[in-house]
């Protein structure tokens, strides 16, 4: 898929990879089968990468723990940066998105939980926060991957974020 999706056929990867266009349709009946199958490998890397321990949510300030997490999860665009933005362009946003369901559901959780009880923290739905900001944060991801991909090397992006997180988190709940 280095020439793009659009024009990666079945018959040019099987090229690439050395083998016959039959050996291939025996494991992936599809461009798009192949496309998934790598969904889900990056998918798995970048939970892996956004597994490893984080300082414990009550032992440090409000302000190192966000920038870890979100320096873990910018960190996870170094994987393969291509492959992240070819996924995003025309895999994400696609019908085989269903593949990464759960995903950010599983980061939300994982979330939640770590910001019930601080006491720096003015939330009042802990699983609505966590999902703003694991959104907040896969867009901004998304977003540098497809549009600004040497905001990626840039410092200042983390920094940015977490400062947003962190006013986000110590502001308290919007009135309704």
């Amino acid at each position: 898929m280095r020439e793009g999706y659009s024009r990666a056929t079945t018959k040019r990867m099987a090229e690439v990879a050395g083998i016959s266009v039959g050996s291939l349709y025996q494991y992936f009946p599809s461009k798009g089968a192949i496309a998934a199958a790598l969904l889900r490998r990056h998918r798995n890397r970048m939970i892996e990468a956004l597994s490893r321990p984080l300082p414990d949510a009550r032992a440090v300030s409000l302000e190192v723990y966000v920038r870890d997490l979100v320096g873990t999860a910018f960190g996870v665009l170094g994987l393969d940066p291509a492959l992240h933005r070819l996924l995003i362009e025309n895999v994400w946003r696609s019908s085989l998105r269903t593949e990464m369901t759960g995903f950010e559901e599983s980061l939300e959780d994982a979330i939640a939980e770590k910001l019930r009880g601080r006491e720096d923290v003015c939330i009042a739905d802990p699983p609505l926060t966590a999902f703003i900001i694991v959104r907040a944060v896969m867009a901004i991801l998304h977003a540098t991957v497809v549009d600004r991909p040497d905001y990626a090397r840039d410092g200042r992006l983390v920094s940015e974020t977490t400062q947003m997180i962190v006013g986000y988190l110590e502001r308290g709940p919007a009135t309704q």
